[in-house]
């Protein structure tokens, strides 16, 4: 067990966490063994700032292209598949494509209540043809779309499919459900087979109370994605290969939030590159950053605001969980050089 002391200065950061709904589901769960290195992180005390330079070796930036049709206002989510960024825009309602450089490609808007058409746009997720999957959780479906953002099929309808975040594994469906509804509980993460509706729980999930589970996809540069889940309550860090759990660590982050006074810290936050581990500790007053080396066991930690750019002083993106090998991809929301956000590329020594 390793356990990290480091500390923590005050200020406030608002996190972007998912919350997920319930769904029905029938099949098997399997107990997904925990690896036995657990890992503690101390966020109690006072940190001083950490410097980009003593974690990253060099940035690098991508901007998208501003045109007409491209302009983006809110962002909801950015996907990296097939070489290509996936953006989808909360404003617009819309998914937009851009090369690897940047340069605007397509745009997926299909708003409204028509033929093909989607109201909820709960999530998306992208095959390796580049067809688009829409989870609509308002009309109940799931909707397939070429890259040209042209309609082909609903996928799948289900009457009762609640909010939940979504990825394409090999035809079918991974979802992931933190909530339960009445006597019926459906908390953990799931695989959809579309052509029969039938749900098949790979983790079960035994608590019942608060936001569980933090959920996203991460690009690891082959055909296969690796998508994984964060456990809040439990504190584990699931990787997902295929249509299985291969490995589940437990991070915890200390002092634990308290659900009574909302003290305290979790873990809102993990993104795992080919050596570094890049979390964020929860906090209504001080969040913090964790850049955890697993190579050398190097633990640096600082409140959000202390991260400082001494490469470039271009400021600081939030980290997406897109991964390039040993870099990672954050966002930048505002810049004096673009209308739309762009992407800070961390290559992290």
């Amino acid at each position: 067990m390793r356990t990290h002391n480091c500390l923590s200065v005050g200020c406030l950061k608002s996190m972007i966490v998912f919350t997920l709904c319930e769904l029905l589901f029938c099949g098997c769960s399997k107990k997904v063994s925990v690896d036995n290195d657990e890992q503690n992180f101390d966020l109690s005390g006072t940190f001083d700032k950490v410097l980009f330079s003593s974690v990253v070796d060099s940035v690098s930036y991508v901007e998208f292209e501003v045109t007409e049709e491209s302009l983006i206002g809110i962002v909801g989510r950015v996907l990296f598949a097939n070489n290509k960024y996936f953006i989808q825009d909360i404003t617009s309602k819309s998914i937009l494509v851009f090369d690897c450089s940047g340069k605007y490609l397509y745009k997926l808007s299909k708003y409204g209540q028509g033929p093909g058409e989607y109201i909820g746009m709960e999530a998306f997720c992208v095959d390796e043809g580049d067809n688009i999957y829409v989870l609509d959780t308002s009309l109940k479906r799931i909707l397939k779309y070429n890259i040209q953002g042209e309609f082909i099929e609903a996928v799948c309808n289900i009457e009762d499919l609640p909010r939940s975040d979504i990825g394409y594994v090999n035809g079918q469906f991974l979802l992931c459900m933190p909530d339960y509804n009445d006597d019926q509980f459906r908390r953990g993460i799931f695989l959809l087979d579309p052509k029969t509706n039938k749900y098949n729980q790979i983790v079960k999930i035994e608590k019942k109370e608060g936001v569980l589970l933090q959920w996203y996809f991460q690009f690891n540069g082959q055909n296969s994605p690796t998508y994984y889940a964060l456990n809040n309550y439990d504190d584990l860090f699931y990787k997902i290969k295929d249509d299985k759990v291969i490995s589940a660590r437990k991070i915890t982050v200390i002092p634990k939030r308290d659900e009574a006074t909302n003290e305290g810290y979790e873990l809102v936050s993990c993104v795992e590159t080919s050596k570094w581990d890049v979390m964020v500790g929860g906090s209504t007053q001080n969040s913090k950053y964790i850049f955890y080396n697993r190579e050398t066991g190097e633990c640096k930690i600082c409140d959000v605001d202390k991260l400082i750019n001494d490469i470039d002083g271009a400021g600081v993106g939030f980290p997406l969980p897109i991964v390039f090998g040993n870099s990672i991809a954050t966002l930048i929301m505002e810049s004096e050089d673009t209308e739309n956000p762009q992407l800070q590329i961390w290559h992290l020594k």
